[in-house]
């Protein structure tokens, strides 16, 4: 062989062994970017969870307000109506403050019924 040619395969032969060195490069990087994409997903998958957990407990939340809701209206209700028949009460208490024998017999009545 010729220098020359000697000379072209040794840097034929360097050029080689540098492409098998960026191969094998190349190969470890992608690995890597196959471990970080594989723990970008279970990140994901995690946080996927979580959110989901957090729609139920809002869900539940939501529940939670409308029950309260209708419950103050009934609340309110109530207190309407109290009031209402607190009108009434105050007028029958103004009547049996009238000392006579009717009224006596009432008070007897409703003592009678308190006792029981």
């Amino acid at each position: 062989m010729s220098e020359s040619t000697e000379k072209m395969v040794s840097q034929l032969i360097t050029m080689v062994g540098k492409v098998l060195e960026g191969q094998a490069e190349m190969k470890a990087e992608m690995d890597e970017l196959k471990v970080d994409m594989a723990e970008l997903k279970a990140d994901m998958d995690e946080m996927k969870f979580d959110m989901d957990e957090m729609k139920a407990d809002m869900n539940e939340m939501k529940a939670d307000m409308a029950e309260a809701k209708v419950e103050r209206v009934q609340i309110i209700n109530s207190l309407e109506d109290i009031n209402n028949k607190l009108s009434y009460l105050v007028a029958d208490v103004e009547l049996l403050e009238h000392d006579n024998l009717q009224n006596k017999k009432e008070i007897n009545r409703i003592k009678k019924l308190m006792e029981i």
